[in-house]
Parts: C-alpha cells; structure tokens; sequence
C-alpha cells in the first residue's frame, strides 16, 4: 500500500503581508544620465586619438571615387544636336594612361580619301593602257572656292606606276590643300579602305583639318582624268549615321611640326651691326620659290629692321607667316667685377611655314645673286639673329591606328571613313580610343557616381559624431537643389535643414535617380533615364553638367574644395609638418576628467603605459565594484 503526500504552500499569518527579500551587491553609486553622456564623449574623444589619421584617410578615398566617378562620365558627342534618337548617341574616349589624341563626332563626316581611279598592272605602259597619245595634258583642281589648272607630260615610254606618280606630283605641288598618292594593294581595302580595286591606282585625299567639302576635278586639255577613271570614294558617308561602336589600338609615333625660326632677342632701341642698303633673302617652301628684299636705313633700330622685314616677308609670299615677339633678354655684360647674367625685355623675329603639306619644308637663305653685293650682309643678318641655327626642321605626324600607319600634315586624321576625327596632342607613345554606344555607357558611369555617393554617405553617417555636423548633409545639398520648387538651397551651399525631398524631386526623376530608406540613398533607374533623355535630352544634360547647376560639377567642386582632416569633429586636427595631435575640450569636471592638452601619439603611448601600471598595482578611484572602469583613460 503507497501512500503520498502533497503539501500546499503555507498561509500567511493573519493580518501579516508577505515579506519579499531581494539581494544584490552594493555596487555603490549608481551612473546618472549625466555620467554616461560625459562617457560616451569622453570615448569619441580617445576613438579620434586613435582613429584620426585612418578616419581622415577613409574619407579622403571615398571622395576621391566620387571625384573620378564623376569626371570619367561623359556626354554624347553627337546627342542631341546630331541625332534625338539616345540609341544612336556615342561618346569617344580615351584608354588608360595620358591622351595620345583629342577625339570628337564632325558634323559632316568625310574621309581622307575623295577620289581613286581604277586599278592597273604596274609594268603596263600608260599610253597603249589608257589609249592616248602621248604630250601634254591639263586638268583643274577646285578646292575652297580656289581653282588651279594642273599639267601632266605623258611620255610614250611611261609605265602606269610612272603616269600615277606624275599626275600626284602635280596634285601635290599645288597650293590648295589637296594630296595625290599611288595605292598599290593586292585586296580590296588592303592599305586604303574604300578602294576595291586591286593593283596599282591613284587615291586624291583632303584632310580631315580642312573640312568635308570635295575637291572638284575637270579635264581641259585631253581626257587624262577620265581615262583614269578618277570616281569619288564609295565608302563616304552618307546622312548622318553614327560611328560603329569600335575599340582602337593607337601608337603615336612622330608629332607635327610646322618649319619654324625663332631668332635671339635683341634690345629693339639698339642699333643693328648691319650696312645700310639693301638686303635680298630667298625661301623655298614646297614647290613654292622665290625672293623678297628689304632696306636698311642709317639710323634704323633693330625694332625697325624686324617689323619691316616681318612686313616686307609677308607682302611677298604665302608659304611662311613672320613676326616680331617680345621674348626675355639675357646679356653676360656685366660691370666690371661683377658676375652673372643681365635680364631684360628684348624684340625676336619668329617665321612659321603655313599650311605645309606632306614633306613641305620651309628654307631661308640670303640671295647670293643680288646686285651690291647684298647677299653678303643678308648672310650676315641671319647669322646675327641666329636664325637658321635656332631652326625647326619640321616633321609630319605620324599615328597607327590598330597597326597600320597613317602619316598626315596637319596632324588631323579621320577614322570609320571619316565618323570619328583625331588630333594629336604631341604625345609619344601607345594608347586607346574607344568608341562606346553613349546610352550604354552612360548608365554605366552614372552607375558609377551612384555607388560612390553611397558608400560615402553611408560612412558619413554610420560615424557622424566623429565628423563635423552637417557634413553628409552637405553632399546631399546638390542633389535636393535638383528640385524646380523653391528651395533655399544652392548647389555649394553649406547644408541647413530642408523639407524631405526623398524621391520627390522632378530634376533627380528626369536624371532617373530617387532617394530611398532612411538614409536618403540614392537609388538609379535606368529606365527613367533613357525616358529623361527622350524626352528632354538638353534639359538633362543641364542637370547633369552645367556649371552653377548641374549635379556633377557641384559634386566635384565640393571634392576639390572638402579637406578630409578638417572635415573631422573639433576633437581632432593636423599639424602640417608633426604627428597628429588631440586639442579637447572635456565636457567633465574634475575628478572624472582633467583637463586636456595637445599631445602626440608617444606622449599618449607613454601615458597608456603608466595608467596600465598602476592599474595592476592596485585600486584606482574610477574602478567600480565590478571591476569594469568609468572611463578608459590609457587611450
């Protein structure tokens, strides 16, 4: 038999009420609010001592991706005033490393090559090929609303090859700026792109630098032209298509260079070491020759022998442009017992070959021919001046564009048959040009520019207390001045507070941009952006690029004027020159806190050391009963 037992719990006492006893440590006194404030300050201030030179750092990287974020964004060449459709935008920019080339969209584009004849076997004999007799034959050349008349020797013995080279040698001889050359290829398109014709041909070429207009051709004596049957290029664009979206390999290989002389300075009131008389000089540029003279008078300065030959230069001919510059004057006569270089003022003849063509050089000399015996003193005038030992021989450029080379005076060349234009900046070296669908790549950067903004925001606000108030703020100022309402809000204005725009904003929603959360993210649709740029496509390159309001020139004004250390909070700043140093104001009184003072990291290292010394020695008035401390005070 199992008996059990349940007890109830006991009945209190009447008119006893039940007595609950809690124990806890005295854990003395206990920390206020106000305490704790003071503490958490006090912490901020030693996590700057520590942190600052890594906070500052942080920061300096974040603005500097939003920086090159925002200047490697670019802009259409050709949209909108090309072409409205954003599918048919593109822009052209440069590879890695320093520019070989300033690149842009014409307005007309137009190859280097206008014409070619029909192709030809090279040992064929010109006269029996093309059926004509052999003499003279004449043709103009149109160019520029300027017309030449051109003759050509056709002799019975004459090879094709022999013939072309005549006929480019006339073309190329000529004052409009129009080039010949002989093509020899043994495939369509193997060395000039838009020839089909194989064998050996003529190509009539005008550069880019002298616009899309076509010379013009005409027989007048004899049919040469049209046995050679000159065509225009079938390849020349026609309407305004854009350029194929392309990756190209450039290597610069030589800069152009007009012929220049540039003599020594010399003081203008003094006079010239020259006979009086008259002086003769002879230049040659191209097939362009001949002689100018000038006369010296007895009492002349050089100043009035400078001007006056720059005057009588340019009277006389086209091929050179003189002129006299003020340059630095420098004279090693000193006084007597004195040592150094005297520097003044002084007057220089500068002469520059203009509009040269392939292989054209500028020439000067004195005319030995000239009556009185004046090619002596004119020989004597350049030498004084030193002009023709301070000579720039001149050279062509030369660039190869994904292999092959291309030579080109002036340095202006055309690619996709004359879509895309280059110039030479007078680098040397290789690069690339990247011809890039502009709707494309511009949602990738501005991908870009989004991605930058937010993480520098993001780190601004996840440590505000350690940066000065205001500061994310501040980056979000632009992007509010986007808003048409009236807000008081400029682009680089400091931030102040302003009604919630978050998402509202009509200029970010034509930028396809929108804040989100409460952080104010941003947030890009590219959607939204290709119906912005459809629908008001300058109005959106104002928002993005106009200086005063666009959203990109604020941002990288604000970068260029933000100072990663001072953007820190007043707990922290930066000697120039010296460690980083701490100046604090402490919020407590004593005995919580002392006051402060500037001190360096070894200072504060030293002190980290004692206060762990004295810690393990024994009580310190800031430990509480549970051993943790009020205030960590080793840093």
């Amino acid at each position: 038999m199992v008996t059990s037992i349940k007890w109830d719990p006991a009945a209190p006492l009447p008119g006893a009420e039940p007595q609950r006893t809690t124990l806890r440590p005295d854990r003395g006194p206990s920390v206020t609010s106000e305490v704790s404030q003071r503490y958490s300050q006090s912490r901020n201030e030693l996590t700057l001592r520590r942190e600052a030179p890594a906070l500052a750092q942080s920061l300096e990287e974040r603005i500097q991706r939003l920086a090159r974020a925002v200047e490697h964004f670019a802009w259409p060449e050709n949209f909108p005033d090309q072409t409205s459709d954003p599918a048919k935008a593109r822009t052209v920019q440069n590879g890695m490393g320093a520019p070989l080339v300033s690149a842009w969209l014409p307005d007309r584009a137009a190859p280097y090559d206008r014409y070619f004849s029909k192709g030809f076997d090279w040992q064929a004999n010109a006269a029996d090929t093309l059926g004509l007799d052999p003499g003279e034959y004449s043709f103009t050349l149109e160019h520029q609303d300027e017309t030449s008349e051109l003759t050509v020797t056709l002799d019975a013995d004459m090879t094709m090859p022999d013939l072309l080279d005549a006929v480019a040698l006339a073309v190329n001889n000529d004052d409009r700026n129009v080039q010949a050359r002989q093509v020899s290829q043994t495939s369509p398109g193997l060395h000039a792109p838009g020839q089909v014709a194989t064998g050996r041909s003529l190509a009539v070429s005008v550069n880019p630098a002298y616009g899309a207009e076509l010379p013009v051709l005409r027989d007048t004596s004899g049919h040469l032209l049209a046995a050679l049957d000159l065509r225009e290029n079938p390849r020349i664009p026609s309407g305004n298509a854009p350029p194929v979206p392309a990756r190209y390999s450039l290597q610069s290989l030589s800069r152009y260079s007009p012929t220049a002389f540039q003599s020594t300075a010399v003081d203008p009131g003094a006079a010239p070491p020259l006979e009086p008389g008259t002086h003769a000089f002879a230049y040659t540029h191209g097939s362009e020759s001949g002689t100018f003279s000038m006369d010296v008078q007895a009492d002349d300065t050089w100043e009035d022998v400078l001007q006056r030959f720059a005057r009588t230069a340019n009277a006389s001919q086209s091929g050179f442009i003189a002129a006299t510059v003020e340059r630095e004057r420098v004279s090693s006569a000193m006084p007597e017992g004195e040592w150094g270089d005297l520097r003044g003022s002084g007057l220089a003849l500068e002469m520059v070959a203009t509009a040269p063509k392939l292989g054209q050089r500028l020439q000067i000399a004195g005319d030995e021919d000239a009556e009185d015996d004046s090619g002596q003193a004119a020989a004597t005038f350049l030498d004084i001046l030193g002009l023709n030992a301070s000579a720039r021989p001149g050279t062509d450029a030369r660039l190869a564009v994904d292999g092959r080379e291309r030579e080109r005076a002036p340095g202006v060349f055309a690619l996709d048959q004359g879509r895309v234009r280059l110039e030479e900046t007078g680098s040397v070296g290789s690069g690339e040009l990247h011809v890039q669908e502009a709707y494309a790549s511009m949602v990738e950067q501005l991908q870009d520019v989004t991605l930058a903004y937010n993480d520098l925001r993001e780190f601004l606000l996840r440590d505000a207390e350690l940066f000065q108030p205001g500061l994310a703020a501040t980056w979000r100022a632009p992007l509010q001045a986007l808003d048409n309402s009236a807000q008081a809000m400029n682009l680089n204005g400091t931030a102040t507070p302003q009604p919630d725009v978050s998402g509202s904003t009509s200029g970010l929603e034509r930028l396809g941009l929108r804040e989100f959360g409460t952080d104010k993210l941003l947030w890009f649709d590219h959607d939204a952006f290709f119906t912005g740029l459809g629908s008001d496509p300058k109005q959106v390159r104002s928002l993005l690029l106009d200086a005063g309001q666009g959203l990109l020139p604020a941002w990288a004004d604000l970068a260029a004027r933000t100072d990663p250390r001072s953007a820190l909070a007043d707990h922290a700043e930066s000697r120039p020159g010296a460690a980083w140093t701490v100046t604090e104001q402490s919020g407590l009184p004593d005995p919580f806190q002392p006051d402060l003072t500037p001190r360096t990291e070894v200072q504060l290292e030293q002190q980290s050391t004692l206060v762990n010394l004295l810690d393990d020695m024994g009580s310190d008035p800031f430990d509480l009963p549970s051993g943790r401390k009020i205030v960590d005070r080793s840093g």
